[in-house]
């Protein structure tokens, strides 16, 4: 964990200084009343979680440190339960959703919360919380974090949170994924770089996932983390290792640094080349894996690649200057598909660098569809049409299907849209896809009729 700036502690300060001579909190503290609580969070919570994105955006690795300082007893739990949720989605799951390694975080800002004075208030916002992040642990470790409560009171409200049903593996992923829903849009991801081969091989997938939800970032101001990769990338004994290749290849390929900090980056991928007979197939498998997170496809993340990997081997600049080719002159340029197939029918449809590509070509079609208006149609028949090649071209089943999907997610748009089942744009859409849709196989004729059958309302039954 990072130390809190002096500038960022200093904010705090004040924000502390001004909820204790409040008059909100005299009122509360006076006459007891809730909503004199709710007054004094009101006011003061928005500027401990405007502060907190300012630290996530340009700071991140200071977030826990962050999260410490606001348990202090002076803010009078304000932005606790934020802050329990943010801790209890920070920590990595596996297969079975339950913590790689326990929360110490999580217990840490829940104990602040149960031993606050405001405990009874921050308890509403809190259950599902708790829920969540007691059924990711192991019950040894949330039996022991209960123990520590002495107030009855308190200690019952914890009890109740370790719901049976959440031994259930379905009902923990359900909960975990209705949660985090809640959260899509927070910003409080953040990681600690190793400075040992030990802490590299517990770590690293945190780190890992740090870096990509950093690379997601449009305005994510990551200069601060510089300095810290640079450290991580000296440590003599991960090199050459495994989990190395998708923490370079994220940092590498969505992150902007200097000179140094790019030769760093060539002479750890080397290394990992050297060490491993299947980079490459690791290689492109996570690239496949990041243009499925929704990394973007962009001529400077593809220039960064072959500057990196592209002089070891003809294929990955091969793959990329192809991707560049593609990003310049568009999917519907004959060149381009004459380049794609034959790059595609060089290497078996199952290898690695070929399933990239189609996801690829997959990306570009997406970013066409996905926020199209039902008015847009003709641009949709033309998108489709354009397909065509590419369908023929690869021959994949998944690939089609996603496409299929994402077409039909545009129809049924259509469809809710236009409810004037005999009207002009209705029909037109009804009969491209009647004829399109059957001819490229996404669809048999009886799909296509019960795609457009108008559903009956049932009748209520009179009583």
């Amino acid at each position: 964990m990072l130390a809190l700036d002096a500038k960022y502690q200093k904010e705090l300060d004040k924000i502390k200084s001004g909820v204790q001579k409040s008059e909100a909190l005299a009122l509360y503290l006076d006459e007891e009343e809730e909503t004199h609580y709710l007054a004094l969070r009101e006011a003061f919570e928005p500027q401990i979680l405007s502060l907190y994105n300012q630290v996530a955006k340009d700071n991140p690795l200071q977030l826990m440190a962050f999260e410490q300082y606001v348990l202090d007893e002076g803010f009078e739990g304000l932005a606790l339960p934020k802050l329990l949720g943010y801790a209890v989605l920070r920590g990595e799951i596996n297969d079975n959703y339950k913590y790689l390694v326990s929360q110490e975080q999580f217990s840490a800002i829940l104990l602040a919360a149960c031993n606050s004075a405001n405990f009874d208030i921050l308890a509403k916002r809190m259950g599902q919380t708790v829920q969540l992040g007691f059924s990711l642990s192991s019950d040894i470790w949330v039996t022991s974090l209960i123990e520590k409560i002495s107030n009855k009171r308190v200690k019952t409200f914890l009890l109740t949170q370790k719901m049976p049903q959440y031994r259930v593996l379905e009902n923990r992923r359900a909960l975990h994924f209705r949660y985090s829903r809640q959260f899509k849009d927070e910003l409080f991801s953040s990681a600690t770089f190793p400075a040992t081969f030990g802490e590299f091989k517990i770590m690293h997938l945190p780190l890992r996932n740090f870096l990509l939800s950093r690379s997601l970032m449009a305005d994510a101001d990551n200069s601060s983390l510089l300095p810290h990769m640079e450290a991580f990338l000296n440590i003599d004994e991960i090199q050459g290792n495994e989990e190395m290749i998708s923490i370079l290849m994220i940092f590498g390929l969505y992150f902007d640094y200097n000179a140094k900090l790019e030769k760093m980056l060539k002479q750890a991928i080397d290394a990992c080349m050297a060490a491993d007979n299947e980079f490459a197939i690791k290689w492109f498998d996570y690239q496949n894996e990041l243009y499925q997170q929704g990394c973007p496809i962009t001529k400077a993340s593809n220039d960064k690649a072959i500057k990196l990997v592209g002089g070891s081997d003809k294929l990955y600049k091969a793959y990329y200057t192809l991707v560049n080719d593609m990003l310049k002159d568009g999917l519907d340029d004959e060149k381009i598909m004459d380049k794609v197939k034959k790059f595609h029918s060089s290497y078996e449809g199952l290898s690695k660098q070929n399933v990239a590509l189609r996801t690829a070509v997959y990306q570009f079609f997406h970013e066409a569809l996905i926020n199209l208006e039902a008015e847009e149609y003709n641009t949709f028949f033309n998108q489709f049409k354009l397909m065509v090649p590419y369908v023929e071209n690869f021959r994949n089943q998944r690939f089609n299907q996603n496409l299929k999907d994402l077409c039909l997610k545009f129809v049924k748009r259509c469809i809710k849209r236009f409810t004037d089942k005999r009207g002009r744009d209705y029909q037109d859409v009804k009969k491209f896809v009647a004829t399109n849709f059957v001819d490229l196989g996404f669809m048999t004729d009886k799909q296509v009729v019960a795609l457009f059958k108008t559903k009956r309302k049932k009748k209520v039954e009179q009583q």
